[in-house]
């Protein structure tokens, strides 16, 4: 009997806390999910930029996210939309788009295109990510 209590006790201190940490581990915040769109963004322009000469690049390099979106039905839980601008007296920029898998708790790539800086074409902007 005193094997049994000692089993319980420790299930009833260490439950909750347990508990609370699976929590934490499926549920993501949004903080969470835009610190990972950030890490993945500035590895992008540091991988667009790594082969320019410095002479061609701009003083300081640099990336907008012009759309953030969120979605509740989709195995894409989230959309963002990421001008980056590098190139000196060129106007052009590159844009990606990225989508947060739900399921697997990543960002993925699914648009990169060349764009003029002026160009704000309608058939750039999607209405929701694809599947």
């Amino acid at each position: 009997m005193k094997q049994h209590v000692k089993i319980r006790r420790i299930l009833l201190y260490v439950g909750p806390a347990l508990l609370l940490f699976l929590i934490n581990c499926i549920v993501e915040t949004e903080g969470g999910i835009k610190e990972k769109l950030e890490t993945i963004v500035k590895d992008d322009l540091a991988t667009i930029t790594h082969e320019i000469p410095d002479s061609s690049l701009l003083d300081s390099t640099y990336y907008s996210i012009v759309e953030y979106k969120k979605y509740t039905e989709s195995k894409y839980s989230r959309k963002a939309v990421v001008d980056f601008y590098f190139l000196k007296g060129v106007p052009k920029k590159i844009r990606r788009k990225y989508r947060y898998h739900r399921e697997w708790g990543k960002w993925d790539r699914y648009y990169n295109r060349w764009a003029t800086i002026a160009d704000q074409s309608s058939s750039e902007k999607d209405a929701s990510p694809k599947d």
